[in-house]
């Protein structure tokens, strides 16, 4: 088919009611060699390094990718789908061009300090009177768009620090030092 004049024109309104774009939004676990780094680099205009995300796709990202995506394509070919294209990943993975990743993770909330940085009110264990809200409380990305998380996470924390004010204290205690008192 062409790609211009009356012949694309005509099977552009034939074709235009009569296609569709299926895709999933994958689950992201965590791994040893996904991390957050302070870059050796790059500094902010104070000279402190930046922040430095170490990511790439995993075995298990790409064989869940591939099952997913062949579940996709048996359901097209089902619905009826005379061509089912399949796109494919990239060899390693690239914010470049802009897509819809939710890169999250970083400060796991926890109810133990040995294994999470924040309480459930996102209060650091380390410094009390830090709070943190965002997508960085997750310990990974669960798949889906996290907006409706991070707004409870950030009502949560809201709660903490109308607490904190009132009494400049932890709001919860460390599961690690309430099993060894």
């Amino acid at each position: 088919m062409k790609n211009w004049g009356a012949e694309f024109k005509r099977e552009s309104i034939k074709s235009f009611t009569q296609s569709l774009t299926s895709h999933a939004q994958m689950i992201t676990l965590p791994h040893k060699n996904n991390y957050l780094s302070l870059d050796p680099t790059y500094k902010d205009d104070y000279g402190r390094p930046l922040l430095r995300v170490t990511y790439d796709i995993t075995d298990h990202d790409r064989a869940a990718y591939d099952f997913i995506g062949e579940r996709i394509a048996e359901i097209m070919e089902e619905m009826g789908a005379t061509e089912v294209v399949r796109s494919e990943l990239p060899e390693h993975f690239d914010i470049y061009p802009p897509h819809n990743d939710h890169i999250v993770g970083g400060v796991i909330v926890g109810a133990d300090s040995s294994n999470s940085v924040v309480n459930n009110y996102c209060q650091m264990w380390e410094e009390e009177n830090v709070f943190v809200i965002g997508g960085s409380l997750f310990p990974h990305n669960g798949g889906y768009n996290p907006t409706g998380t991070v707004g409870a996470f950030a009502y949560r924390a809201a709660e903490g620090i109308d607490s904190y004010l009132d009494d400049n204290r932890i709001l919860v205690e460390d599961a690690t030092t309430a099993t060894a008192n």
